[in-house]
C-alpha cells in the first residue's frame, strides 16, 4: 500500500519536456540544416544535432499517446528473484522495441532534410547508437534552462554599480546603466539579489572559496580590471605589483557585490 501510487503515476511527458518540445519545429530545423550558402538561421552544429533528436522524439510522443520510449529500467523493490528478473526483462525488451522505433523516426527525418537541401550539404548526421540510447534514457527529464549573455549582465543592473567602459580613453571613467526604463526594476533587483545571496550559503558553506558566485564576482572584477588598465591582473608579476592588482580586484570585487 506504501507504494501503491506508483502504479498510477502519470507516464506521459511532463509540462518541462513539452516546453523544450515546443521550441523546436520541423519548418525551422530544415531551414537551418541546409548549408546552402544562404544567410539563413546561423544555428551551431551540436544543438541542429540535440533539436534532431527533439524533432524525432516529438513523432514518437504523436504515435504513442505522448508516452516517451521506455527507459529499459526498474527500481529497486521487495520481490523475489524470479519475478524482479522476469519484469527487468519485459521492460528491457520494450525500451528496445522503443529504440528502434525512436531510431527509424531519426532516419526518416535526416532523409527528409536531405530531400528539402535541394543538393546542399546537410549539416546534421546520423546519432551514434550511444547517443541514441542515452536520450531515450534521460528524455523524460529534459528541461529548459535559459541564461543571459554577458552583455546582458553589463547593461541590465544596479544604476549605482559601476560599469567600466572598454571604449573609454579614461582609466578611471564609470558609467551608470540607466533603469528607469525597466519594468520593476526595483522588485526585479531586490529578487535577483536574494538569489544571489543564497547562492553563496548551501552546498559550498564548508567550503566558502569554492562557491561559484564568488568566482563569478571575481572573474566580473578581472574584466572590470581590464576595461580600466587594458591588461588583466598579474601581468606583472613582481610582489608589490601583484599586492596592488590584487588590492584593486578586491575593491573592484566588492562594488560589483
Amino acid at each position: 500500500v506504501r507504494e501503491a501510487h506508483l502504479v498510477w503515476a502519470e507516464g506521459r511527458v511532463s509540462e518541462e519536456v513539452q516546453e523544450v518540445l515546443d521550441r523546436v519545429t520541423e519548418e525551422e530545423f530544415f531551414t537551418a540544416a541546409a548549408d546552402d550558402g544562404s544567410a539563413g538561421p546561423n544555428v551551431p552544429a551540436n544543438v541542429l544535432q540535440f533539436q534532431l533528436l527533439v524533432l524525432a522524439l516529438q513523432r514518437f510522443l504523436s504515435k504513442n499517446d505522448n508516452y516517451p520510449p521506455l527507459e529499459g529500467t526498474i527500481p529497486d523493490m521487495t520481490s523475489d528473484t524470479a519475478r524482479y528478473v522476469a519484469l527487468q526483462e519485459a521492460y528491457q525488451r520494450q525500451a528496445e522495441m522503443d529504440r528502434g522505433t525512436f531510431t527509424n523516426f531519426v532516419k526518416e527525418i535526416l532523409q527528409q532534410c536531405k530531400f528539402k537541401s535541394n543538393g546542399s550539404k546537410v549539416r546534421v548526421a546520423m546519432p551514434t547508437e550511444e547517443e541514441i540510447i542515452t536520450f531515450c534514457k534521460n528524455c523524460r527529464h529534459l528541461r529548459l534552462l535559459e541564461t543571459r549573455p554577458l552583455f546582458a549582465e553589463y547593461n541590465l543592473q544596479d544604476p549605482t554599480s559601476p560599469r567600466f567602459s572598454a571604449n573609454s580613453s579614461s582609466r578611471t571613467s564609470l558609467q551608470y546603466p540607466d533603469a528607469s526604463s525597466i519594468p520593476n526594476f526595483d522588485k526585479l533587483l531586490s529578487d535577483a539579489r536574494e538569489d544571489l545571496q543564497s547562492q553563496t550559503y548551501d552546498p559550498y558553506e564548508t567550503d566558502p572559496i569554492q562557491t561559484p558566485l564568488l568566482w563569478w564576482m571575481a572573474l566580473r572584477a578581472c574584466h572590470a580590471f581590464y576595461d580600466r588598465h587594458g591588461e588583466y591582473p598579474g601581468k606583472d608579476d613582481r610582489e608589490l605589483a601583484l599586492e596592488a592588482d590584487a588590492k584593486e580586484v578586491h575593491t573592484l570585487t566588492l562594488e560589483i557585490a
